[in-house]
């Protein structure tokens, strides 16, 4: 019976080994899939954040040439304006 016995421990303890052997592997494959998982994440964010920082310098941009336009409508007008008044100057003297 003690032999029997040892060899049943035995056994038990090279199916315990396989099995914190599996563990481990199994172990590492969890660990390998989050950090994948995280590296993903990270970057659906930055695709996500991406458009909106896109829009925001576009809509900052159109402004800019909004402004610069009216400013050289200001200067045509005015220098229209100007030619305007030169050119009825002359004409009256």
């Amino acid at each position: 019976m003690n032999c029997f016995l040892r060899k049943k421990l035995q056994q038990l303890y090279r199916n315990v080994s396989r099995l914190l052997k599996y563990a481990k592997a199994y172990h590492t494959q969890v660990v390998t899939v989050d950090e994948n998982l995280s590296a993903l994440n990270s970057v659906y964010e930055m695709n996500f954040r991406m458009p909106n920082s896109h829009a925001e310098d576009l809509n900052k941009f159109i402004q800019i040439m909004t402004a610069a336009m009216e400013v050289l409508v200001r200067l045509v007008k005015n220098r229209a304006f100007k030619t305007t008044i030169k050119l009825n100057q002359n004409v009256s003297s």
